[in-house]
Formats: C-alpha cells, structure tokens, sequence
C-alpha cells in the first residue's frame, strides 16, 4: 500500500499529460471535454488549499505545494496557468514578498522603472492595458521565486528535484509514446502533453542541466548517479532531436562542449578536446551546403545547412529588429534610455491584447477551444503603436518565417525596445547578485556555482528567440529553479 500511495501522484500526472498529449481526443461539445478540463483545474485547486493548509496547521514548509508547483506547468491549459498563478498569489499573500534587501530588490527596482516608464509614455501614447497584462504575465510569476527561495532547505530540496525529473521522464515516456504512433506527421506532434513541443523540449533540457551540474560537480563516475539522473543524461539529445527542438538541443550541445573541458583537469586533455571540437566545427563550416544533424528533419526535407541559416537570418525580421535596435540611441533616445513602456511594442502582451480584440482560438487537449472572442471597448482596443509605425513593424509581422531564429519574437529584444537601458542594467545587475550570493569563496566550483552558470547560459539563450518571459508556465520552472540555487543554506 505504501509503495501505492507514493505512486498516486505520478499516475495523475500522466493521466493529465496524456490527456493533453492528443492520442486521446475530447471533442470540445462532449460532456467529458468540460469534466476533465474543469476537473484538472479543481482538482489542482483543491490539492493547492489542502497541502497549504497542512503546512500551516502543522508550522512546516509547504513542500507539498511546491511540488505540485513544479507539475502545473507540464499541464496543457493556459488558462490553469494563469488562474494557478494567480491563485498562488492570493493564498500566500505576504510570502511572496520577499523583504526588500534580498534577491528580489533589482526585481523591485525593475518594477518601479516600468511603472515609470508606463506613466511617462502614457503622455506620449495612451495605452491602458499595457501594463497591467504585462504585469500579470512578467512580474507575478516572481511569486515563485520567492517561495522556492523561501521554503527550499537541505532537507526539501534534493526531493523537490527528483520530483521534477520524474515528472520529466513522465512526460519523456509519453513523448517516445507519440513518436512512434504519429510517425509519420510533424514532429511538433511530439509535445509530451505540455503546451507545445519546444516547450517540453525546454523542460527536458533543463532537467538535463540539473543532472549534468551535478556529474560535474562531484566528478564522481557516471554509475553513482541515480536511475533518474542516468536516464535524463542518456535520453535528452535523442529525444530532442526527434522532437525537432534544435534550439534547445543547439543550447544543449554548447552546455556539453563547455561541461566537457570543465571537467578536464590536465592542460593536455583539454589541448586534444579543444583540436577535436575545432576540427568538427572546421568540417561544417567546409561544407556549409550540408545539412546539420539537429533534427530528424535534418534527414527528410528540410534544408537546415549552415548556408541557407546564415543567408536566411540576414534578410529575416529578428536582423531587422536587431539593427533597429542598434539606432535606438539616435532614433529615440527617450525611449532607449526608459524604453517604451512594458507591453507597448514588441513583448507578447501587445499581441495578447490584438487577440483580445479580435478573438483566437488554440489546441486543447486535442480539440479546438476558442477564447477572447469578445472585442474590446474601442478606447481599449489596440491599434499599432507609434513605434510600431515608425519602423514599419506591422509589414514585418505579415512576413513572419516559421522558425523562431528568423521571426521577431525575442524577450531579449523587447524588453530593450520597451524598458530601455537602465533597465537592462537592472537585469544585469539582478543577475550579478544571484550570482554573488551563491558564490562560495572557500569552493569556486560547488554545484550551485556551477548549476546557476548553466542555467543563466541556457535561459538568456532560450529568451533571444521567443517570448519565454511571457509564458506564466515556463516562469513558474524558471523561477522555481533560481530559488533553489538561492535558498538560504
């Protein structure tokens, strides 16, 4: 029974990533569509009050609600997300306030620089909802952070972490699953009954970063590693490649290449390692018509040689925005030095509230499920921005490519466009701080050292190509996983 009962949580979550995984197809107009979506979202309320509430009765972390924290994202509904976030707000309240002299203050001072950078522009071009919207999606999530940071120990934390890998190996076996019964569509069909498959790729890659900071950190032989961990190492660049998740897998890769000369502790070692990297790269770049093997489609039709990447990128719009960028200083000096104003320009909230007044629609669990299909009031209603006509931004988004190295999505470059410089320094300087506060000067090379390096290598690569500090499922990962590099030992 005890072994049962261990296993519950892990038959749910499967139960609920297979759901969302569409071998299993609800339509939306069945009965069993509305009790199984609405079902998850309450059930995952009810455990969240339950495993709060124990916590507090009994005056103890409330682990349990951090593990079940780490499982909603791996769950197929925005719209869970979103209420899970909110919900997480509203129930530990003061919790999620960190005082101000911790790791959340550049978060805080980045906060007030929105909010400033809001009310001045609202002089220059009135625009409500900008903030607000971009507020819920890039600031609540923090609540997180805090929580992770907060109630992670030396007793929770290792649980916590292993906890995530299964849910990784879950959604792993549920990925092989769709792999082999939807052969012969798309690879993005492979999702693993997340949101989409770049983002179980993320998931995946991440869980591989825990696993290999810890081989590197304790330099012990690969057989001392958990079951768990030996599976993530071995399973991650295969399965990323048959999910054609190439960004991650390239991020991946680089994460191996710099891991590998880490561990090499003879001059020598790494001379030989260094000559052989170089001779392989010097191989691609001699043949650049060739096709890179970082997808299974590398091998049936899609050109993804070095040549048709680099000549593609040059006429793509993310070049075009990176060049706007580069004159931002000359062109609108106001806006590089306070930026547009969060949400105004080039971040997901301005595509968000375009769908809120015009409707759209997405997959759910294998079904179409419509959402924001009521208009906006007129006064609310968004219209391209003065920016966005000042650089014909609305041309660029009717020439979007399919690849998210070509199109313009990029948390990196729309938070330059919309916060401006002296935020990014913010950023910089919130990143130097975790940085410091995990540093242990007696061990320049303990596991948080190197996991925290890893990790802010993979989520400032990850967030150049796409609105990921916008996804509320990706933040609650990424912010759970800072606060357990900087709980307090």
């Amino acid at each position: 029974m005890g072994f049962l009962r261990k296993s519950y949580p892990y038959l749910a979550a499967f139960f609920v990533m297979l759901m969302g995984s569409g071998l299993v197809k609800l339509p939306t107009d069945s009965l069993w569509f509305y009790v199984v979506r609405y079902g998850i979202i309450l059930g995952v309320l009810g455990i969240g009050v339950w495993t709060w509430y124990k916590a507090r009765a009994n005056k103890i972390p409330p682990t349990a609600y951090l593990l079940l924290s780490l499982f909603v994202p791996f769950t197929n509904d925005y719209m869970l997300h979103i209420i899970f976030l909110v919900f997480t707000v509203v129930l530990f309240r003061k919790e999620v306030l960190l005082p101000f002299k911790s790791p959340l203050k550049p978060i805080y001072i980045l906060f007030f620089l929105g909010l400033t950078s809001y009310t001045i522009n609202q002089f220059i071009e009135f625009n409500p909802l900008s903030f607000p919207i971009f507020f819920i999606l890039f600031f609540l999530p923090c609540a997180f952070f805090s929580l992770f940071c907060k109630y992670t120990n030396a007793n929770n934390r290792a649980g916590l972490i292993e906890f995530y890998l299964k849910l990784v190996l879950i959604m792993s076996l549920i990925i092989i699953i769709q792999t082999i019964v939807f052969w012969n569509e798309h690879p993005d069909a492979r999702n693993g009954g997340t949101t989409h498959v770049h983002f179980a790729g993320v998931l995946l890659s991440l869980a591989f970063i825990l696993c290999l900071s810890k081989l590197l950190y304790n330099n012990n032989p690969f057989k001392k590693l958990t079951i768990y961990e030996k599976l993530i190492l071995i399973i991650t660049l295969p399965l990323l490649f048959l999910m054609d998740a190439k960004l991650s897998l390239g991020i991946v890769g680089l994460i191996i290449v710099i891991a590998f000369f880490l561990m090499l502790r003879k001059k020598v070692y790494r001379i030989t390692a260094a000559a052989v990297v170089l001779s392989i790269a010097a191989a691609f770049l001699l043949m650049p018509q060739m096709n890179l093997p970082i997808s299974i489609l590398s091998f049936k039709n899609a050109d993804i040689s070095l040549t048709n990447i680099v000549n593609t990128f040059k006429g793509s719009e993310k070049m075009q925005i990176i060049k706007d960028a580069a004159s931002l200083p000359f062109d609108e000096p106001l806006t590089f030095i306070i930026g547009s104003g969060p949400g105004t320009f080039l971040s997901r909230t301005t595509l968000l509230k375009k769908y809120m007044a015009d409707g759209h629609s997405y997959n759910l669990y294998g079904a179409k499920d419509s959402v924001g299909s009521n208009t906006l009031h007129k006064l609310f209603a968004p219209a391209d921005t003065r920016l966005e006509k000042k650089y014909n931004f609305a041309d660029l988004k009717g020439m979007s490519k399919i690849s998210s190295v070509y199109d313009w999505k990029s948390s990196v470059l729309s938070f330059y466009f919309e916060f401006g410089i002296i935020s990014v320094l913010t950023v910089i300087y919130f990143l130097y701080k975790l940085f410091k506060k995990i540093l242990n000067k007696e061990n320049r090379a303990n596991y948080n050292y190197i996991l925290f390096g890893f990790l802010m290598l993979f989520i400032l690569a990850i967030s150049f190509f796409n609105y990921w500090q916008e996804y509320t499922n990706y933040l609650i990962i990424q912010s759970a996983l800072l606060g357990l590099v900087t709980f307090k030992h």
